[in-house]
This record gives C-alpha cells, structure tokens and sequence, in this order.
C-alpha cells in the first residue's frame, strides 16, 4: 500500500497532469438583418485547444435552442440555418463542447434584427 501510494506521490509531483479544457467558441459570420421568414445562416467556429473533436449549438435568441451539431473536427466552421417569424432584434449566441463533455460558456452574443419586407 505505501508502494503505490509513493508511486502516485511521484506522479503527481514530477509529473504535469493537464486538465481538459472546454473549447472556445465564436460566430465567424451573421447578418445584421434579414427579413421574417427568410432563411439565415450562421457559422460558427469552435476550437479545442487538446484537439478534441467538438460540438457547437445555437441559442437564436427567439427561445429556441437548437440541438448540439454532431461532433466534427476542432477549428472547423459548422452552419447553421433558422427562419424568423417575428419581427425583432435578437441576440445570437453559441456554446461548445467538447468529445469529453467539457462545456464552453454561452459566447458573448451578436445582434441580428429581423425586418418585414416594406418596413425597416
């Protein structure tokens, strides 16, 4: 017992143990404005500084959520595709996470406003 228990001891002290982190997240491209019930993309990137494979959703500030993408390989752009019903400014946002489940924070937002064809 006291064996094993130098043997981590050794470990821990000589040893860099590196924790896994969550990736980091950001839209790369979002329009300013689109009209209701048009189609908007928006892309996004998410990196893992371990490598990791990575999963991103989106929050489209309408109160829906969408599912987490499958995941994919880290760096890579994913797009993403929603309809607006209602006219409105809301605020887009992205969250990650990792094939170790480690979960990034929700990404600080971006403003997109949706306009009735006419109107502005």
């Amino acid at each position: 017992m006291k064996f094993v228990i130098l043997i981590v001891g050794f470990m821990i002290l000589c040893c860099k143990i590196q924790e896994n982190k969550a990736p980091d997240v950001e839209i790369v491209e979002i329009p300013d404005s689109v009209y209701v019930k048009d189609r908007v993309v928006i892309k996004a990137k998410a990196v893992d500084m371990e490598g990791d494979a990575v999963s991103v959703r989106v929050d489209y500030g309408d109160g829906i959520v969408s599912e987490f993408s499958p995941y994919f390989r880290s760096g890579s752009i994913i797009s993403f595709e929603h309809t607006y019903t209602f006219r409105g400014d809301y605020w887009v946002r992205v969250q990650a996470k990792d094939d170790q489940e480690n979960f990034s924070l929700w990404s600080g937002g971006n403003l997109l406003r949706v306009l009735i064809l006419g109107q502005q």
